[in-house]
């Protein structure tokens, strides 16, 4: 079997027309080109060189095979160019995993980051709710994805990118609106509203445990999976949406309030698999971090 070294041999001395010479510019004995030259006509069972007093030309055969020789070599070191270039991070498809109502322009920020540094690399996008994005990281099957947390697994790293305080989204003319802080106890026999448990349970068992902690013993079956669908329920007093309150600002007919004994966060996060990330990850992640401190102002 031909070897790319035997090859870059070959050439090298066909450019030089002197074994001599394509020795001292390989920097390597001559007698051992000399070798390698004997060992490539046998192993191609052709006759490359003519030996003559003052060097070598090719022959007919080896004008031919030195052409294509050198079409070899030119794709083997595109080959190697391409390998670094995936190694390095700098081509290939980064694979991103997104949850619903993905805070503010987070995921395009991110991407916008990363895509200075890495410009023809492909990123394509699933939708995943956490369960579902913690299975595919743990198989390798995305990069990263942006979730809601808990998002809990021994091989899942996360960084956090949001934290805003659970909150209700009440009618101006119910009650509970009259209080700046809703006291957890008046949510007792109250129907709320959440995201849907398929999204993610841990979350909704969470907060859950942490209302009834505080003395509360709300009913909590109702769910929403779009904002529209949360204001109109909230709005036909057909529940009350447990959210974050930037969605609901200037609203004339709702009103937002926190809770004032239940200390809940909603987080949102970027996951990623913490030992096996890759290139195209870790850069990622570093634009993550990166978007966040500009977030920070550090």
């Amino acid at each position: 079997m031909v070897e790319l070294r035997q090859l870059r041999y070959f050439v090298a001395v066909a450019d030089a027309g002197n074994i001599g010479r394509a020795a001292a510019g390989l920097r390597i004995a001559q007698p051992s080109l000399s070798q390698q030259i004997r060992a490539l006509e046998r192993s191609l069972r052709v006759e490359l060189f003519v030996r003559e007093a003052t060097g070598v030309r090719l022959t007919d055969a080896g004008v031919t095979l030195a052409e294509a020789a050198r079409k070899v070599l030119a794709k083997a070191t595109a080959f190697e160019r391409v390998v670094e270039e995936v190694r390095d991070g700098a081509t290939g498809e980064l694979r991103i995993g997104t949850a619903p109502f993905i805070p503010d322009d987070w995921l395009v920020r991110a991407v916008s980051r990363f895509r200075r540094q890495c410009p023809d690399v492909k990123v394509s996008t699933s939708s995943l709710h956490t369960p579902k994005l913690v299975e595919r990281l743990v198989a390798r099957q995305v990069d990263a994805g942006f979730t809601r947390l808990p998002a809990d697994h021994p091989d899942i790293a996360t960084v956090v990118i949001r934290e805003e305080p659970a909150g209700l989204l009440l009618r101006v003319d119910d009650p509970l609106a009259a209080y700046a802080a809703v006291p957890a106890r008046q949510l007792t026999g109250r129907e709320l509203v959440t995201v849907p448990r398929e999204w993610n349970p841990d979350l909704v068992v969470a907060f859950e445990a942490a209302v009834r902690r505080a003395g509360a013993d709300p009913i909590v079956e109702r769910e929403s999976d779009s904002i529209t669908t949360t204001m109109d329920l909230a709005r036909g007093g057909l529940g009350i949406p447990v959210t974050q309150q930037r969605w609901f600002h200037g609203l004339d007919d709702l009103t937002w309030r926190p809770i004032s004994d239940v200390d809940f966060m909603m987080r949102w996060a970027v996951a990623y698999h913490r030992r096996h990330l890759g290139p195209l990850g870790h850069k990622f992640i570093a634009a993550v971090r990166a978007v966040k401190a500009d977030e920070r102002g550090v």
